[in-house]
């Protein structure tokens, strides 16, 4: 697949999907739909449907040449198959791949989304010229996710859960996760788990932390916690870069919070050698993702 092709790439979120047309390198066009935990695959294949005779009108007399997708839970590697989903409902061992490419007639390429995340952040890092850095991409939103790019590939791992640092013990002990396990680092910093924990409503969280006070506090707390885990991370990687990307990395501070606790509980030797950044790749970032996915820009 040639980089100038018009890709489709779509991010199926906990509370949106975002969809981006990529021509060239370039966005060319992008649309946004609401979703929520009723997503199951086939409300979602529809979705894709949807979505696709949109961008067609949008991706020149080629039309488009193939479909990224990108889904908020584990993928078996090399298959498309969708192990599960703790966001949203329905996902489990789900043929998506081979799912939509019946259903569209073009090549369909499904990873999770932080995965798709972090190609778009080694891309515009040095990929797009082969020559993008090693990084660990974690990303903080309804939930937290984590992906790595070692060697210009996101490495899936035998089980397709590299880099899955939300699952990482380092949170609230008392609180359970989505997964069902008690302490993992994402009942202390993704959006879901402190809107339950601060009894907000869906979406409340970043008007809250906002306001100061108890939810601030929080994910400030959360946010320590979160650099604890990654100094942990890097001493088993000794990655020279680390990148918060999603919504709840966006609050003031929270970047600062993290450097903090790497500082505080890293050895010198690693601490030294990497840097904390926030995510470049822009709202779009998983979207993107999923269109280089399908050009093949990715290493392989």
């Amino acid at each position: 697949m040639s980089p100038s092709s018009a890709v489709l790439g779509i991010d199926l979120g906990g509370t949106k999907a975002r969809s981006v047309l990529l021509v060239g390198g370039e966005v060319r066009w992008a649309r946004t739909d609401p979703t929520g935990r009723a997503l199951d695959p086939e409300r979602a294949t529809n979705l894709v449907l949807e979505v696709l005779a949109e961008a067609a009108a949008h991706a020149g007399p080629a039309g488009v040449a193939s479909v990224g997708v990108g889904v908020p839970g584990p993928v078996r590697p090399g298959t498309g198959v969708v192990r599960s989903s703790v966001i949203l409902d329905g996902w489990d061992e789900v043929p998506f791949a081979s799912m939509l490419s019946g259903r569209t007639g073009l090549a369909v390429g499904v990873d999770n989304d932080v995965n798709h995340a972090a190609r778009a952040e080694w891309w515009v890092r040095g990929g797009a010229g082969g020559e993008g850095p090693d990084l660990l991409f974690v990303g903080i939103g309804t939930g937290v996710g984590g992906a790595l790019v070692l060697d210009g590939r996101v490495r899936a791992g035998a089980g397709g859960m590299a880099g899955e640092i939300g699952h990482v013990a380092g949170g609230e002990p008392a609180e359970r996760c989505d997964c069902g396990r008690r302490g993992c680092i994402s009942v202390s910093v993704g959006g879901r788990s402190l809107e339950r924990r601060l009894r907000l409503a869906p979406g409340g969280l970043s008007a809250a932390v906002a306001a100061g006070g108890t939810a601030a506090d929080l994910l400030a707390e959360g946010a320590r916690r979160l650099g604890a885990v990654v100094a942990d991370a890097l001493h088993l990687l000794d990655l020279p870069l680390v990148v918060l990307g999603g919504g709840v990395a966006e609050a003031p501070g929270f970047v600062d919070g993290v450097r903090e606790g790497v500082r505080a509980n890293a050895l010198a030797e690693v601490r030294d050698a990497c840097t904390v950044e926030p995510a470049a790749a822009g709202y779009d970032a998983a979207a993107v993702g999923a269109a280089l996915h399908g050009t093949g820009a990715e290493r392989r």
